[in-house]
């Protein structure tokens, strides 16, 4: 699992007192990521709150998270229309420099 669950992002907050990298080692992740996380919603290392720190990063997300536009949106069903795989159409949109979802959200 890639992103941070509520309840590693507590061990990280029960934890902070070691270093970032016995943190990483004892929730089972990278410590480039427990660093990453705690530059990120901190001002200090000691100043870390798990649950707001769960709130900024489903913000982060949202606020990356590509928007459905019509002309996206032509773009899908146009790809559909021709018995496309979500990847075929992910990968032609790639090609030419267009903008789109992923093929789970295709």
């Amino acid at each position: 699992m890639p992103h941070l669950t509520l309840s590693q992002r507590y061990q990280i907050g029960s934890l902070r007192h070691l270093k970032p990298a016995e943190i990483a080692r004892r929730i089972g992740k990278d410590r480039s990521v427990v660093t990453r996380e705690l530059a990120r919603n901190g001002p200090t290392r000691h100043a870390y709150q798990p649950q707001t720190a769960h709130k900024r990063a489903a913000q982060r997300k949202r606020a990356n998270a590509l928007k459905m536009t019509p002309a996206l949106t032509a773009t899908i069903t146009e790809g559909l229309a021709q018995q496309w795989s979500p990847d075929q159409i992910k990968g032609r949109c790639q090609q030419q420099g267009q903008p789109m979802l992923s093929r789970a959200a295709i």
